[in-house]
């Protein structure tokens, strides 16, 4: 199974390395993503660098609240996201009831 997402992650990780180059000034050009779907206007060179870290060390993929993989889909689109969809909406719901008391 760990197998199956490394090469998985495989793509996602030679994008972020084209991302990282572009944001740190390495590159002129943006570069053209294989699998990532990255808006890159908004995107934060520590946040590209955190994920290839967790790549390296095996931790890429996992939710850092629940602890479960994160969907290889949910990564493409979102790569530099920490949360799996389940955490990501309790997040929202939160966020929206603290706001909704604060009126």
């Amino acid at each position: 199974m760990a197998e199956k997402r490394d090469r998985n992650f495989a793509p996602i990780e030679r994008d972020l390395i084209q991302v990282e180059a572009f944001l740190s000034g390495e590159l002129d050009e943006a570069p053209k993503c294989e699998v990532l779907d990255l808006e890159l206007a908004g995107t934060e060179l520590k946040e590209v660098r955190r994920a290839l870290t967790q790549l390296k060390r095996g931790t890429y993929g996992v939710c850092i609240d629940c602890r479960e993989q994160i969907g290889i889909e949910r990564l493409r689109v979102r790569p530099l996201t920490h949360l799996c969809r389940h955490c990501m909406h309790a997040d929202e719901v939160r966020e929206r009831a603290i706001s909704a008391r604060l009126r």
